[in-house]
């Protein structure tokens, strides 16, 4: 194996050589890169000599991976450094920035195996990564599809998900009409009818391709999952435009044009920031700050996360972003129950605004749809309304939809649109797709 090592300056040059020799018994090791520590390096010492390899040197140790693995092209980085020239911090960006080179990074008791990402769209792509679960991306992604649409394009979704099918499957959103006794009858022959591909038919009237996936990598990639089936039947079909979506942080390992990260500010700063969140967000050509307002995050968070974000990606384009309801149906002057994924200090916010926006009156609301049996528990106990209105995810058509309409409710679902707080979204993935 070709492999370039990481060395530091408080070992001893003489050890570290050693430690290069014996990993040369095994390895084919092109190139040393220093990231610092002066304690045992004599004043004037060329340690390229004492390693019997080219050293990367400059002081800056990301530049000096890129240019090393450039050059080499290795297959891994081998770390034999330590403490305290790296911390973990140091040592996750240095993995973040192999990762981005396609490079595992390994050392003495760690593996980080870079994603493989296939190569199979000739039509144009964008995949819409994630942070983390209910943050958006189902949201976001349907956006750009409806904005694709809007500019002329054919686009097709491939969705992969916790409880996707165990094949790929196909949803003509573009064609059928998708009713609320649709998703009971397809729930009821044991499908997750919640599932991304519904809800991505559902709001942007488009074709989507269902897929499955289990257990998620810590850069991403899904431990198992038919979404390259799914992404080479979307390169078979007659579509214009390929729009992944990924799952959690989880994503599909195949090579698109464009990536588009969503990050939540709801979740912990130094998840966003730090770790391998730094790996998603590197990846970005436009990165979509979600839920940035208070209570569910201050402003002083915000403005962190924003610009922690601008530092790691100074390229990417970044937008501060709400997400607020848009019903599908007419809800004016209706009483109505209305089920959601929300965050407990969100819900009385948008119930208002839901409210004031579409003159309803909503007179009961939960947002448990992500837990069955309290959510089963509150609409029990809820007043009689004309109307549900619930978001399309986890148990929204198996418990909230077919618990609306055996007690004779209309049932309306609601899209989530992304509001910026500043500058045109719409402007800047109109750019990505016709770039």
């Amino acid at each position: 194996m070709d492999v370039v090592v990481l060395v530091d300056g408080e070992h001893y040059p003489p050890v570290v050589s050693s430690a290069i020799e014996e990993l040369k018994k095994t390895h084919n090791v092109l190139a040393a890169i220093f990231l610092g520590g002066t304690e045992k390096i004599k004043i004037g010492q060329d340690i390229s000599k004492v390693f019997a390899v080219p050293v990367y040197k400059s002081g800056d140790y990301i530049s000096d991976i890129r240019a090393a693995v450039d050059r080499h092209k290795p297959e891994a980085a081998i770390d034999l450094s330590d403490e305290p020239v790296v911390n973990y911090d140091d040592r996750f960006k240095i993995a973040s920035e192999l990762a981005l080179l396609g490079v595992d990074y390994v050392g003495a008791d760690f593996r980080f195996t870079a994603i493989k990402y296939q190569k199979i769209f000739t039509k144009p792509s964008l995949s819409v990564i994630g942070t983390g679960k209910r943050i958006g991306k189902t949201a976001v992604a349907g956006y750009i599809c409806r904005l694709l649409k809007n500019e002329g394009f054919n686009p097709v979704a491939v969705t992969m998900g916790r409880g996707g099918p165990g094949h790929p499957e196909v949803i003509e959103g573009d064609k059928i009409e998708i009713t609320p006794s649709y998703l009971v009858s397809e729930s009821l022959h044991g499908k997750h009818a919640s599932s991304d591909h519904y809800e991505d038919a559902l709001t942007s009237r488009i074709r989507t391709i269902g897929c499955r996936r289990c257990g998620g990598g810590m850069m991403g990639q899904p431990y198992s999952s038919v979404v390259v089936e799914g992404c080479r039947l979307a390169e078979s079909l007659e579509n214009d435009y390929v729009v992944l979506e990924g799952s959690g942080a989880s994503f599909a390992p195949v090579e698109t044009d464009h990536f588009v990260t969503v990050a939540g500010c709801n979740q912990k700063t130094e998840h966003l920031l730090g770790f391998f969140g730094r790996y998603r967000l590197k990846k970005a050509d436009l990165v979509v700050l979600t839920h940035c307002e208070e209570p569910i995050a201050s402003k002083a968070k915000i403005d962190d996360v924003y610009f922690g974000v601008k530092k790691i990606n100074p390229g990417a384009k970044v937008f501060k972003t709400v997400f607020r309801p848009k019903p599908l149906g007419d809800i004016k002057g209706k009483k109505v129950i209305y089920t959601s994924a929300l965050a407990d200090e969100m819900v009385g916010k948008i119930s208002e605004y839901i409210g004031c926006e579409f003159g309803c009156t909503i007179v009961s609301a939960s947002n448990k749809l992500s837990n069955r049996p309290l959510l089963m528990k509150d609409l029990s106990s809820m007043e009689k309304a004309d109307v549900l209105l619930t978001e399309l995810k986890a148990s929204a058509v198996d418990v909230a939809t077919k618990y609306a309409l055996e007690k004779g409710m209309e049932v309306v679902y609601c899209d989530n649109i992304p509001i910026c707080d500043e500058g045109s979204l719409d402007e800047a993935v109109r750019c990505l797709i016709k770039g």
